[in-house]
């Protein structure tokens, strides 16, 4: 293997787990810290809907999105696109965390799991 090749193996390598970290970093900032956040919003009744939706996501979606990337789109640009869509539900989530609201905030969690799981197996 010539050093070019190497450096940019290296390269590869430190650009994908920084990716990596940022990608596990961000879900379980949120995550971990979902039940008392719903606790002070006054949703401490939707607790466990809400951590129900993630494992939902994460058994159905990849079956579609494997499918959608061989077909459509190359693996890189769906998974660019599923975290731009996860991320703009996942900053709109806290808007409607009221009790009034409390369908569409779990809505939005569901898009948001839906947007995010299948970026775990891409």
């Amino acid at each position: 293997m010539s050093a070019n090749a190497s450096r940019t193996s290296l390269s590869l390598f430190i650009t994908l787990s920084v990716m990596m970290f940022l990608l596990f970093f961000l879900w379980g900032a949120w995550y971990a810290t979902l039940g008392s956040f719903m606790v002070e919003a006054g949703l401490d009744k939707w607790i466990a809907d809400a951590y129900s939706v993630a494992p939902i996501a994460a058994i159905v979606t990849p079956f579609f999105m494997g499918i959608f990337a061989d077909r459509f789109l190359n693996a890189e640009k769906l998974q660019g696109i599923l975290l731009l869509l996860s991320g703009l539900t996942i900053i709109a989530a806290p808007r409607f965390a009221t009790p009034e609201t409390s369908g569409t905030y779990l809505g939005i969690l569901l898009a948001h799991t839906l947007c995010f799981m299948p970026t775990l197996g891409l």
